[in-house]
């Protein structure tokens, strides 16, 4: 093999080489370029995604005389497990009277209607009940959950429900979220 012969391999096999990392150099770019461009319009689509902290939040209603015979007072209600489930949040405010409603007793147990369209959610739905303790052992303070069971999609994120007692009592107008 000639001198030149060698001298024009060496010149190609460089060549190659210059080409091949310039390649690798333009898919590592363009592999950055897109990670970076799915990274934000990721994020831009959760931003657009997420209520603004008070846009649209309403504040739920309170009952006096409810307050007054039941000791309690509703706090919210929530849609949890992809729709199939309902939280009923409580604070007990008055020990005496905020026995009747977490007794266990399924008959004292809150009833939900959705307000749009009718739909019930009943306590022999209740799937279990829970109680977020405060300061001391007394009921009074306590936040409590009573959880029901969402059949047929009764209630739904956005809608409002009225909140019915056993004696006939009830909240309207509590809003879903």
């Amino acid at each position: 093999m000639a001198a030149s012969d060698v001298a024009e391999t060496h010149t190609q096999s460089r060549g190659g080489r210059s080409l091949l990392r310039l390649l690798l150099w333009a898919g590592l770019f363009a592999l950055v370029l897109g990670a970076v461009l799915g990274v934000r319009t990721a994020v831009a689509r959760h931003q657009a995604a997420v209520i603004p902290a008070g846009a649209g939040v309403t504040a739920v209603p309170t009952s006096p005389a409810i307050e007054q015979r039941w000791g309690v007072r509703f706090t919210h209600v929530t849609i949890l497990a992809d729709g199939g489930v309902v939280e009923l949040r409580y604070l007990a405010l008055d020990p005496a009277t905020a026995g009747r409603l977490h007794s266990g007793s399924l008959a004292n147990l809150p009833v939900l209607v959705a307000e749009d369209s009718g739909k019930v959610v009943r306590s022999s739905s209740q799937m279990f009940r829970a109680h977020t303790a405060h300061a001391g052992d007394d009921v009074q303070g306590r936040s409590y959950s009573v959880v029901y069971g969402n059949a047929g999609a009764a209630l739904h994120a956005g809608g409002r429900v009225s909140v019915v007692l056993a004696d006939g009592l009830h909240l309207d107008h509590v809003p879903v979220s």
